[in-house]
């Protein structure tokens, strides 16, 4: 694959520079990056998983715009654009709709859909803690030990971020990312679709 050169290298080195990035920067980052998910997850595409988001492959410009690479490896077709038309994101009754037409497409829809709001929550994870070096699940295990015991994620947030307001939405950021990582199977249908989390994160920037 070609991409077009990003000045600013991926999300993961910007996370780890000096680089001032200030809150509202990072919300833009995590909008752009969930609406570009969320129109892979939509029928009008043919509904793509892109199987390996992360902070290394979301690219950023010079301005921050970010550009989704890296989908030469897990991405994966799972419906094309003619198999469903009249839904334009992926739901819960799309879903219902292609695992009765071929039930032996039950694990692909899910690892590739589901994989992709789970590790956008550690993007989430990533942006708000400003933390490059642990990994996803690391970083998963950490922030739900946080909420779970002092009900609170303050004491991984980004300590350049200090401002009372923008404490306030982080935390609701890192429930958002915890709704995305939710791993208990039954209660994995409460993980929000692409869609939902991009609706979320125009909410909380908009507050």
């Amino acid at each position: 694959f070609i991409y077009e050169y990003a000045d600013k290298g991926s999300l993961l080195d910007i996370l780890g520079s000096q680089e001032y990035l200030p809150l509202d920067l990072r919300l833009r980052i995590a909008i752009k990056t969930a609406e570009a998910l969320q129109y892979l997850h939509s029928s009008e595409t043919g509904i793509i998983g892109h199987g390996s988001i992360s902070a290394s492959t979301v690219l950023l410009h010079n301005n921050f715009v970010p550009k989704l690479t890296d989908f030469s490896g897990a991405s994966k077709l799972i419906m094309d654009s003619g198999s469903n038309g009249g839904d334009s994101v992926i739901n819960n009754v799309l879903l219902e709709k292609v695992l009765d037409s071929d039930p032996s497409r039950y694990k692909t829809v899910l690892m590739n859909l589901e994989s992709d709001v789970y590790r956008f929550g550690g993007v989430l994870m990533a942006l708000i803690s400003r933390d490059k070096d642990t990994d996803h699940d690391d970083l998963l295990a950490k922030f739900t030990r946080a909420y779970e015991t002092e009900k609170t994620g303050k004491a991984l947030f980004d300590k350049d971020i200090t401002a009372e307001e923008d404490i306030i939405l982080l935390e609701e950021l890192g429930r958002l990312a915890l709704k995305c990582t939710i791993l208990n199977a039954d209660k994995i249908f409460m993980r929000p679709t692409m869609k939902e989390v991009a609706e979320q994160l125009h909410k909380i920037r908009r507050s």
